[in-house]
């Protein structure tokens, strides 16, 4: 082998190197690649095939007085300079990593001539024998024969591609399961590096979630990529792996960070969920933020709709409108060809949906089911992979879709069942590998007392009864509760437990949001017939918790989310979607009649009644913030309660009626407070610190002694699935 530092230049495959200027070429581009990278490349080229070892690096570019983190800085040079070659550690053409030892050339290494041909090392006492070089254009029968053997083998290939598509070639098999992390609280949101050789993804490691990167093969070690304490989620690698784009929930809006580290940057002030257009031009996102880390929550509400921009915060478009479909619309992912965008659209129920990215167009990819997780198109564009909560159970989905990547054509295949829900999909370039985050969840009623006019710390009234237990209601008399149950595949049980948590007792199999007449021996609830929010249609139904006798009481709309009574058990109020905005309505549970009693163009939603029956409160959203509202039962007339940044869900009144006991949540974190009505000052009755949980449907006792409120915490790691195509 010649000194190759000698010749000036050095070739390998389409690269070439100059010693001199430190460069690196392709095809004679240059490339920007400098500093560690290059010169780790050069001490590889120095002696190729043989081990270089990590000691031997460290000794030459990290000094002894040099105060860095002398691995972290090792690896992030190695995969830079993998990225530059279009290199894989899991199968190398150029550097091999030698475990435990270090590094290896093992690519052939030539000089060049410094442009960009390589000169082969021949002995100067031996003459290359010529070889002979036929043209074809100089024998036109040779021409015409391979024209026609290349037409042939054409359509040859063209017919098994139409074949194989004709022959469900869209389904795959999962040939193996990896666990990536082990996190015991819960790592979230993974996106795959451009080579599919690391990952990164969000975990909290006690100060918050933070977007870390790990190598999939080999050690695992966390690199933090952000470390500023704004709760950053979703992380989202560029196609030329140079950034990874971001959502911060404290902050807000889509951020993005050289992946490797370094100050961040905003690119939109609201929205999350971003996604790069397959050529890097566009990210598209939902505008509105994630409520919460919760393995149920869909992740959108009303009015969230698509947006794109480009990475630089320019030309900013949105892409979807607010009740086309209806619904919150969320979770985008990009079409290969970057022509469409699938994504999910949460009612009660949600359904897939397709946007054409030029024209707005959208279609609809599915049916209903009681949620969607994540969707991502397949490498060939010929199939849609997500997670689903269907009757049947969990589990991993994938459906075929028309050629232009439009419309579902068929039902969907079962690919991976169990009882974690597959969430946050990430397929990789070449569709071989899919990351996501497998998330279970642990629910309860839990319970705190006031002692004078401060509470106590938070006890469990009733571990989980099922899947989810929540939407607690204390009876007229504060001494019994109603709690819904939800069960995988089966939505929902209603109970009934004493104030105390104890003598549980099922008084219905079908139904959710129960709420107490007056009467305290009656109660009304949604019955949905077992279909898990994708009944064609809901019923009020009023049962007797004695006889257990139930009657239909009316027909709702499919869409009612929520319900309350009135304090004297005259008038149901419910929300009602249509057009984009949400408002309220009464019906009347004797006569029937119903009216509007909002018509704004926002959402509101979660209606909770005074006890003087004079007032509704209620949330609605404004921006990446949902506000607490105050509606006169008369006339509708609505006037704001809250306006600190968060989300403000409120769930009952103080028997004086002045305030609201409300789900609050505040940079990521929820909890139990109190709302003065006349002052609006917030007061938190708990002090939960964890982002991975939340607080819903606080309940306070009439007389004011006691709150319950559901309490779900999410646990979940990062997997792994190897696919292979599925012949059948």
């Amino acid at each position: 082998m010649p000194d190759i530092h000698k010749a000036g230049n050095a070739r390998f495959g389409p690269f070439e190197i100059d010693f001199s200027s430190r460069e690196l070429r392709k095809h004679g581009l240059k490339l920007k690649i400098s500093g560690q990278p290059i010169q780790i490349l050069e001490m590889l080229l120095e002696t190729p095939a043989e081990v270089v070892s990590r000691e031997q690096i460290r000794e030459r570019l990290w000094p002894a007085n040099t105060f860095v983190d002398f691995d972290h800085g090792l690896n992030a040079a190695i995969n830079k300079l993998r990225e530059a070659l279009g290199d894989s550690a899991d199968s190398p053409r150029y550097i091999e990593t030698v475990p435990r030892r270090g590094y290896r050339f093992i690519a052939d290494v030539l000089p060049a001539n410094g442009n960009g041909t390589g000169t082969p090392e021949t002995k100067p006492d031996v003459k290359p024998a010529p070889v002979m070089i036929t043209s074809p254009a100089k024998h036109p029968r040779l021409r015409l024969f391979t024209i026609t053997l290349t037409a042939v083998c054409l359509v040859a290939l063209l017919l098994a591609y139409l074949l194989l598509r004709q022959n469900n070639d869209w389904r795959v098999s999962i040939a193996r399961e990896a666990q990536l992390t082990t996190s015991s609280d819960l790592a979230v949101y993974p996106t795959f590096s451009p080579d599919a050789t690391r990952l990164a993804y969000s975990v909290d490691r006690g100060h918050g979630y933070e977007i870390v990167v790990q190598q999939i093969e080999g050690a695992q070690r966390e690199l933090p990529v952000t470390d500023d304490g704004q709760q950053n989620i979703q992380a989202a690698w560029s196609p030329d792996g140079q950034v990874i784009a971001y959502h911060s929930r404290k902050r807000q809006g889509i951020w993005a960070i050289p992946s490797l580290g370094g100050p961040p940057r905003r690119i939109t002030h609201f929205g999350s969920h971003p996604s790069w257009s397959p050529d890097g031009k566009w990210i598209a996102f939902q505008s509105g933020p994630v409520n919460d880390l919760g393995a149920d929550a869909p992740g959108v509400f009303a009015p969230s709709v698509l947006w794109i921009v480009r990475p630089d915060g320019t030309d900013a478009r949105q892409i979807t409108t607010a009740g086309n479909p209806e619904g919150g619309h969320g979770a985008p992912s990009w079409s290969p060809d970057g022509r469409r965008i699938v994504f999910v659209s949460l009612i009660t129920h949600t359904t897939l949906f397709t946007v054409d990215v030029q024209s707005g167009e959208v279609k609809p990819v599915g049916k209903p089911a009681p949620i969607y997780f994540d969707p991502v198109y397949s490498a060939d564009g010929a199939s849609i992979f997500f997670g689903m909560m269907s009757p049947t159970g969990l589990g991993l989905f994938q459906m075929p879709i028309s050629k232009d990547g439009s419309t579902g054509q068929g039902e969907p295949v079962q690919l991976k069942s169990g009882d974690v829900r597959v969430r946050n999909l990430a397929l990789s370039r070449d569709g071989t590998k899919l990351l996501y985050s497998g998330v279970t969840q642990s629910s309860g009623i839990w319970s705190i007392s006031a002692t004078g006019k401060k509470f106590g710390e938070p006890v469990v009234l009733r571990q989980r009864m099922g899947d989810r237990t929540t939407v607690p209601k204390i009876s007229p008399d504060g001494q019994r509760v109603l709690v819904a149950s939800w069960r995988t595949g089966v939505c929902c049980e209603i109970w009934m437990v004493n104030r105390d948590g104890t003598g549980a007792t099922m008084l219905t199999a079908e139904g959710i949001h129960p709420k107490w007449l007056p009467d305290g021996r009656n109660i009304v609830y949604i019955s949905i017939r077992g279909k898990v929010y994708a009944a064609t249609t809901t019923h009020l139904q009023k049962l007797n918790i004695d006889t257990r006798e139930a009657v239909n009481v009316a027909e709702l709309s499919t869409n009612v989310l929520s319900l309350d009574v009135s304090p004297d058990g005259r008038l149901v109020v419910y929300q009602v979607p249509a057009n984009g905005a949400t408002n309220l309505w009464t019906l009347d549970l004797k006569t029937g009649s119903r009216q509007q009693l909002t018509s704004g163009k926002n959402v509101l939603v979660f209606p909770v009644w005074s006890p003087d029956g004079l007032q509704i409160a209620a949330n609605s959203k404004r921006r990446d913030d949902d506000q607490a509202f105050i509606v006169s039962a008369k006339d509708g007339h609505i006037t704001q309660l809250t306006s600190d940044s968060g989300q403000h869900w409120p769930g009952s009144w103080s028997k004086d009626g002045r305030q609201v006991i409300a789900a609050v949540q505040h940079d990521g974190i929820w909890n139990v407070y109190s709302i003065d009505v006349a002052t609006r000052t917030e007061t938190p009755l708990t002090r939960y610190t964890l982002q991975n949980a939340y607080v819903r449907y606080p309940q306070i006792s009439p007389d004011g002694k006691q709150v319950i409120y559901e309490h779900t915490e999410t646990r979940g790691n990062i997997w792994m699935l190897s696919l292979t195509p599925s012949r059948k």
